[in-house]
């Protein structure tokens, strides 16, 4: 389980079993805490 950083769609992707989903950043966060890998990269905001 891997979560990382559409930055197009400002989204967090979970990669899993070679599938890409959009997820929520709560939900990001819950599978960060359950182990999944975070490869999440901070994106600013525009000005």
């Amino acid at each position: 389980l891997r979560i990382g950083t559409d930055a197009e769609a400002r989204l967090s992707v979970l990669y899993i079993d070679g599938k890409r989903l959009h997820i929520s950043e709560e939900d990001a966060q819950r599978l960060v805490v359950a182990g999944a890998e975070d490869q999440r990269r901070h994106l600013m905001a525009d000005d």
